[in-house]
């Protein structure tokens, strides 16, 4: 579908899953929040690096969403549903801050600065402000146009694509900690790291994470060489039978 052509893969399964929720609500269209539910299923990060200081915010907005709900569509009566006015107007707005901030594909940062910023209108002499629904509720939780552009109109700031479901997912949630971490201490960039994940569209093996990233500690004197070949040894040990072994006997 044309209307999605540059939407990275997170961005398309945000849409896919609005659609989910929609079902799930009763609704004859796929409305904003809707999106947003898919977005905060998609890439909670997201949300976590706009406010770190509010660690429940994902599940504070999943919560009172899901107040939002109607009656689910019955299984029998599910179709494929339209975006409403509202809800092409996020997509269509996601595709402008892509464009406006010059980034590679639109992404899920795109999609929650459309859902901020869509159909809001200016209030002047005569006319109330208005603003969607979906509007009200993250501006009451903290997250405003103004703070989501400071946090990602420098570059792409969660990966373009990831895998779900694969068994290396797990360590690499110790590897994202880990990579917060460092580059909090500037040792390297986010936009950085991004870029790692996305040029390996999907969970990193040491190889293009753990070795360069010793490798770099070796270079500003962090480790010694004695320890730099000690790790880097046993980071770039095989994965594969421990990950065979896994699925064999998953944990009970």
């Amino acid at each position: 579908m044309a209307l999605f052509g540059r939407y990275s893969p997170r961005a398309k399964r945000v849409i896919f899953y609005s659609l989910h929720y929609a079902r799930q609500a009763g609704s004859g269209y796929i409305e904003p929040e809707h999106i947003l539910e898919g977005l905060l299923l998609e890439d909670p990060q997201l949300f976590n690096l706009a406010l770190p200081e509010r660690p429940n915010l994902v599940k504070d907005l999943k919560d009172e969403l899901a107040t939002w709900r109607g009656e689910a569509i019955p299984q029998t009566q599910k179709k494929e549903l339209p975006l409403s006015r509202t809800a092409k107007a996020v997509v269509a707005g996601a595709g402008t801050h892509q464009h406006t901030f010059g980034h590679a594909s639109i992404a899920t940062q795109h999609i929650l600065l459309a859902l901020l910023t869509a159909c809001r209108r200016n209030p002047s002499w005569f006319r109330k402000g208005t603003e969607l629904r979906v509007q009200q509720l993250l501006s009451k939780h903290g997250i405003t146009p103004e703070l989501t552009e400071r946090k990602t109109s420098s570059g792409i700031v969660t990966p373009t694509t990831w895998v779900l479901d694969d068994p290396l997912v797990s360590l690499n949630a110790q590897i994202a900690a880990l990579a917060e971490l460092l580059i909090e201490k500037r040792l390297f960039t986010r936009a950085e790291f991004v870029s790692l994940l996305d040029r390996n569209e999907g969970p990193l093996v040491p190889e293009t994470f753990l070795l360069p990233l010793i490798e770099g500690l070796g270079k500003n004197g962090t480790l010694t060489a004695n320890e730099q070949q000690k790790v880097g040894t046993a980071a770039a040990k095989p994965v594969d039978k421990a990950l065979s072994d896994e699925r064999k006997n998953p944990p009970s």
